[in-house]
């Protein structure tokens, strides 16, 4: 059985016109496929971990191949 994953991010919520446009995705797709499985991560209403400078030099330290410090 297929599952879709639909990942909500605009901040404005009500009013933001991306999220109105993928509900109506999603609404026409759950129709048309009735047995597939629909999970929604709304990024404002979960615990995320701080992304801060210290993160970004390790992430890009992992890319360049540059050492990673303690940090």
């Amino acid at each position: 059985m297929p599952h879709l994953l639909y990942i909500e991010s605009p901040p404005r919520k009500q009013r933001s016109a991306s999220i109105e446009v993928a509900q109506e995705f999603l609404s026409a797709y759950q129709a048309a496929n009735p047995r597939d499985t629909l999970d929604v991560l709304d990024v404002w209403n979960i615990p995320l971990p701080e992304f801060d400078g210290d993160t970004l030099d390790a992430k890009y330290s992992g890319i360049t191949g540059s050492p990673l410090t303690t940090a």
